[in-house]
């Protein structure tokens, strides 16, 4: 796996889709916006085909990194300097195996910029009343 650093509020980082005869090499992004803080969206793609694009709780990953964690569609496994990472939906199943310290980096990056409690600031809450309450 190639490792990569964290880029702004993204990082691209390869992974491995498991299963199957051959372990895929997936090129995956993932993303933090300021404006969504409570999300992280993971945008992934195989060879030439087009992304595939899933957002799942920012506190999920951070949790997902120290233990396994998920419930849903979405979950964690860490295991020695690997993350696995699983994720269901009606159509089926995909595993992919990511670098754990890269992980850790981009968390790292995205809690130091927005740390964890101040997700949704007062101003923020003031302003969305500001802008619901405008035509």
């Amino acid at each position: 796996m190639k490792h990569n650093a964290v880029m702004g509020h993204r990082m691209v980082t390869d992974m491995v889709l498991l299963g199957g005869d051959v372990a895929e090499p997936v090129r995956a992004e993932l993303r933090y916006h300021r404006n969504d803080p409570l999300a992280v969206e993971m945008r992934m793609s195989i060879g030439s085909n087009p992304a595939v694009s899933w957002v799942f709780g920012r506190d999920l990953l951070i949790e997902g990194l120290r233990r396994p964690s998920g419930a849903g569609d979405v979950r964690f496994y860490p295991v020695h300097e690997s993350v696995i990472i699983e994720l269901r939906s009606c159509t089926g199943k995909a595993v992919l195996l990511s670098y754990l310290p890269d992980m850790a980096a981009f968390v790292a990056h995205i809690v130091s910029a927005v740390p964890v409690g101040a997700e949704i600031g007062h101003e923020d809450v003031e302003r969305e009343l500001l802008e619901l309450g405008q035509p």
